[in-house]
């Protein structure tokens, strides 16, 4: 598999985290409250909004580590992981970073364009960057390490017979050393 191809898959795998950790909130806050509220109400609008708010933000995280188990247990049926790590790795964490960083960049067109940015001050900066990392870290990086997850669940799950411990490992452990003055001296005693 190319590198092209394990990019584009963790991109799409981005898109979808962004949707399912993102869309949810958007449109609950345009479904609830005022009059023309689609959803029920539950007390006030701002208990409404945090309980209706609750199952996206459960399930967004949930849904991303499923995303990217998946995504590694497919690569690794077709790639050798254990050759090829550093490099699936560094692909899956491209293309997940790529879908974050458009959404960003989409959103802050989209406030320029609104006039949002009266004022640029070194506070809105901080507060755009800062937002930027936390996508990043809620989106890019459980991607990542979720595909490797799932590559080593992949890799265990062929390899039932793979021994709990190396063979042919020449170790001189104090454990493997008194086991074996142990058994000499049970074979010369008896």
């Amino acid at each position: 598999m190319q590198n092209k191809q394990i990019g584009v898959l963790a991109g799409l795998v981005g898109m979808l985290s962004i949707c399912v950790q993102y869309v949810p909130s958007i449109v609950l806050d345009m479904w609830i409250g005022g009059e023309s509220s689609v959803l029920p109400m539950i007390g006030t609008v701002g208990a409404t909004t945090a309980i209706y708010n609750l199952v996206p933000r459960i399930a967004g995280p949930l849904f991303v580590y499923m995303f990217a188990v998946g995504l590694g247990y497919y690569l690794s049926a077709r790639i050798d992981i254990a050759q090829e790590y550093r490099r699936v790795g560094s692909m899956v964490a491209i293309g997940s970073s790529a879908p974050v960083a458009a959404a960003f960049l989409g959103a802050t067109i989209l406030s320029i364009s609104n006039g949002d940015f009266s004022s640029i001050s070194i506070t809105v900066v901080v507060l755009y960057i800062g937002s930027f990392i936390v996508m990043l870290v809620s989106i890019a990086a459980p991607i990542t390490v979720g595909a490797f997850a799932g590559a080593a669940l992949s890799h265990f799950q062929t390899d039932d017979n793979t021994p709990s411990r190396p063979v042919n490992a020449d170790t001189d452990s104090p454990s493997d050393s008194l086991s074996k003055s142990t058994d000499e001296n049970s074979h010369t005693q008896s």
